[in-house]
């Protein structure tokens, strides 16, 4: 059989200054979805406000580009624990040149495409990384999210390490089964 497992368009523009920026990708393969839809406002290195349909902090391989990942897909353990996009706000940044990062997201704890909350709940989404020696690979002071860095060239060794989580509260199960509805509460942590 043939099939198109990804097709993305990606529209970034920066509007009216360059540290307010927009992002949109939808997918087209399978049914058609919208996957990120964000408007970033960030003055400073060290901090920004991003909004919108995004991709909560979870994990370096979760927060880098598809193509840019060293293998064709995520292992199987990040797309269990890891959350599905979300509408919501994510405050980040990083100091001591890129060499520190921070995220804390709020998020509705729907997952995506979800026009409503039916979760009352909101899901909770931290992470914190940083360089522990080497120099950080990337532009701007900002840590780049690229597992193909070395495929350019050598690359001096360089140790990164991140940390993070979320709590989302969630409810399993059938409407008409035996126990009906069952909210469950999810912690999940990470180490990268």
């Amino acid at each position: 059989s043939f099939g198109i497992p990804l097709a993305r368009l990606q529209v970034r523009a920066s509007l009216f200054r360059p540290w307010l920026r927009f992002f949109f990708q939808p997918e087209f393969s399978g049914t058609p979805r919208v996957l990120d839809l964000e408007l970033t406002i960030q003055p400073w290195q060290a901090l920004g406000l991003r909004v919108g349909q995004l991709q909560p902090a979870f994990s370096r391989a979760w927060l880098s580009p598809v193509p840019k990942l060293q293998f064709q897909g995520f292992t199987v353990a990040n797309t269990l624990f890891r959350p599905e996009r979300q509408a919501g706000a994510l405050l980040f940044g990083a100091f001591f040149g890129g060499r520190l990062e921070y995220f804390a997201g709020l998020f509705d704890g729907n997952g995506i495409n979800h026009a409503a909350n039916d979760n009352p709940q909101l899901m909770w989404n931290a992470r914190l990384a940083g360089t522990v020696f080497g120099t950080p690979p990337g532009n701007a002071g900002h840590v780049k999210y690229d597992e193909t860095v070395h495929l350019a060239g050598d690359v001096a060794p360089t140790l990164l390490v991140g940390i993070d989580g979320y709590i989302n509260r969630v409810t399993t199960g059938a409407p008409g089964g035996i126990l009906g509805p069952q909210p469950e509460e999810q912690q999940v942590a990470s180490a990268d």
